[in-house]
């Protein structure tokens, strides 16, 4: 670990992103009454990434530090190398294309969190934008607590509730609930939805009501891409993760709080499934759309079953995507 003690410790990293980084830097700059540091993880960029990190690391040395790969690491190393070098008591993710739009955020995040230690995960509404920074979207979220239980686990595996660039959580939990080990070893796709998830495991979740944050959606994103074979590949990635927690935490009776019951389990590879199947509707491949209505377990539920034995009523519900070859923000489960 770092040794700066910081209140909060902002990860970013950062691969050939100098043409949005100006912006996702200066919004970490306008935060206002925190003790934050920006830890920016340059992934051996080869446009002029470094170049511009050096230029405001050398302006702010006190509360900017760069940490340099000599080697690409990819997205989930890139990530370990910043927690190692964080000693914060709390992290936040604010990716080098995203950007905060409230200057409060970090502020009103942590005064929450100390004041509630079962919490581990604060997050808020954000905003998505394309890549000129024009609104395409929001995600909004009712406000509120949400405690853990077998329950909190269970949504968060269903359908990811947390835009990253909104979210700030607690280190301890992080270490309690997460191993960044497995996350490299089995090479997932994404850093935040297991973090998510291990934080649920062992913490509560807040929302807060304001809008915080601005997340780019870009054509070049593995999970808006306009390839189904990249999209399809992006979502078995989620699927890895989904099943990495169920080794996890499927061994509990779905009522004690500690773990997920076999009808959990069922249902939740079963709406896994569900996004395959959006996801070949909208690009016409309807042999792909066919096989994995064959792989839903009707033991599930009747819902499930409907969608086993008649897949053209759930065809039929979802023939707005035919043809569209694009279904917005499928990745981890949304």
């Amino acid at each position: 670990m770092g040794s700066t003690g910081r209140m909060v410790s902002v990860l970013m990293p950062a691969y050939n992103h100098g043409k949005y980084i100006r912006q996702a830097i200066e919004s970490f700059l306008a935060q206002r009454k925190v003790d934050a540091e920006l830890l920016i993880g340059n992934d051996a960029s080869t446009d002029d990434t470094l170049q511009i990190v050096q230029e405001y690391a050398a302006l702010h040395p006190d509360i900017i530090r760069i940490i340099s790969n000599s080697r690409n690491l990819g997205l989930i190393g890139n990530y370990r190398s910043l927690v190692e070098h964080s000693s914060a008591r709390y992290l936040a993710i604010l990716e080098s294309d995203d950007y905060w739009t409230d200057p409060l955020k970090l502020h009103r995040q942590v005064a929450w969190m100390e004041g509630h230690p079962e919490c581990g995960l604060v997050f808020t509404s954000g905003e998505y934008v394309d890549e000129a920074g024009n609104p395409v979207g929001e995600k909004r979220e009712e406000p509120g607590e949400r405690r853990r239980c077998n329950s909190l686990l269970y949504s968060v595996l269903m359908a990811n509730p947390v835009l990253a660039v909104t979210a700030c959580f607690r280190r301890e939990a992080f270490d309690a609930g997460c191993r960044m080990a497995d996350f490299v070893e089995r090479g997932f796709v994404t850093f935040d939805y297991p973090v998510w998830i291990g934080l649920a495991s062992c913490s509560d979740f807040y929302v807060m009501e304001e809008m915080t944050a601005a997340y780019r959606v870009s054509g070049a994103s593995i999970s808006n891409n306009a390839s189904y074979e990249k999209r399809e590949a992006f979502q078995n990635g989620i699927d890895e993760i989904v099943r990495y927690a169920l080794e996890k935490y499927g061994t509990g009776n779905g009522s004690s709080g500690y773990g997920l019951s076999p009808e959990d389990c069922r249902a939740l590879l079963n709406e896994r499934l569900a996004k395959h199947m959006i996801l070949a509707l909208a690009f016409n491949k309807f042999e792909r759309y066919s096989y994995f209505c064959k792989s839903i377990d009707p033991k599930a539920g009747l819902k499930w079953a409907v969608m086993r034995y008649l897949p053209w009523v759930f065809r039929f519900k979802k023939r707005k995507l035919i043809g569209t070859g694009t279904v917005h923000r499928l990745q981890a489960g949304e």
